[in-house]
């Protein structure tokens, strides 16, 4: 099977989608659930498309109207039932117009790669900057005290009990290893299970959309 451009967007779509939300924005138990649940966002798609799929018999009937599908829930979703706002709970236009324009039934009419780098919610994002770092009182010896405390007890002529000065002990440098290590492994998590959430959306769509793009 073949995956193109087209679908990459679309897996676009879902995994930033599924990032935003933390959860899947397609969960469908099976193919035909999972068709459903598209439609349910994006509406029943044109005529041409349906067409197009050699598998259309087994989603939609003689019309082109879609089959009737209840899951194990007894759950049956309906087309065009919910927006895509609603679903992402969400009122960013910006964040929205670009996940729509990844999750268009026309593989033709998707977004594409270089006009999605020129999208306004890439563009709002790159002229973010971001926060200067902490001022610091002082720059930290390697005595584990800052330079300035440092030179307060030399000028205050303090010592320990054998005439020496008194150093404090040096500080731990390990306490934050584990916390950068828990975070990253937890992003790399949720950025995997969006990637299988949305493999599993474009399998749907990639013969409607192999099809589609080779239209005679």
């Amino acid at each position: 099977m073949n995956y193109a451009m087209a679908i990459d967007m679309w897996s676009l779509g879902c995994i930033l989608a599924e990032l935003y939300t933390g959860y899947p924005i397609f969960p469908g138990e099976n193919e035909h659930e999972q068709l459903a649940c598209i439609m349910e966002v994006l509406g029943v798609p044109d005529q041409y498309i349906v067409q197009k799929a050699s598998r259309r018999k087994l989603f939609f009937d003689a019309t082109g109207a879609p089959r009737p599908f209840v899951n194990a829930k007894g759950k049956r979703r309906r087309p065009g039932t919910k927006s895509l706002a609603s679903v992402l709970k969400c009122n960013d236009e910006l964040f929205i117009d670009f996940i729509s324009k990844c999750l268009t039934w026309d593989p033709d009419k998707r977004l594409k790669p270089q006009p999605a780098m020129r999208h306004p919610w890439i563009l709002a994002g790159r002229r973010r900057q971001a926060p200067p770092p902490p001022e610091r009182d002082g720059r930290t010896s390697f005595l584990g005290g800052s330079s300035g405390s440092t030179r307060r007890s030399l000028a205050n002529g303090s010592s320990d009990k054998k005439g020496g000065l008194i150093i404090s002990p040096p500080t731990p440098l390990v306490a934050r290893v584990p916390q950068a290590a828990t975070s990253s492994s937890r992003i790399g998590v949720s950025v995997s299970s969006a990637r299988l959430h949305a493999r599993n959306s474009t399998y749907v769509v990639s013969e409607i959309d192999l099809s589609a793009s080779n239209r005679s």
